[in-house]
């Protein structure tokens, strides 16, 4: 569940409109799946998934949590065309404010012509940052 908007679109694309209600429907489908938490004991949650609602107005991590699935969050940031390397997130906590658990967190370098000294030092950088902001070292 931790598509980007963009990617959501694939499933939705057997005609249905790429939207934000399209994709709060579809996410909502997959919440209340009834029996989901049987078999799934965690949800890794896009950024506007965990913000969302679902469509009769309960969080969707509230729904995840009536079924015993802990949500969490995606947190890394891929790396774009200015910069070789991905940045973690120092905002965790207000994630864990919205009802997130745990983190997919990572940190991405791009290689195409190899990682410059420079990607591999801030990369290293914005994770020991994020851990230390976390309570580890």
């Amino acid at each position: 569940m931790d598509e980007s908007n963009a990617t959501c679109g694939k499933p939705l694309a057997i005609g249905v409109e790429n939207n934000e209600a399209n994709r709060q429907a579809y996410r909502t489908l997959l919440v209340t799946a009834p029996g989901l938490g049987q078999y799934i004991s965690g949800a890794i949650l896009f950024k506007e998934t965990l913000y969302q609602s679902t469509t009769d107005g309960r969080k969707m991590g509230d729904v995840l949590v009536e079924q015993n699935i802990d949500p969490g969050i995606e947190v890394d940031k891929a790396p774009s065309k200015e910069k070789s390397w991905g940045q973690g997130l120092f905002a965790l906590l207000l994630y864990y404010q919205q009802g997130a658990r745990f983190a997919k967190w990572r940190a991405e370098v791009s290689i195409p012509n190899g990682p410059s000294a420079l990607a591999v030092k801030e990369a290293a950088w914005g994770l020991h940052n994020d851990q230390l902001l976390n309570g580890r070292s």
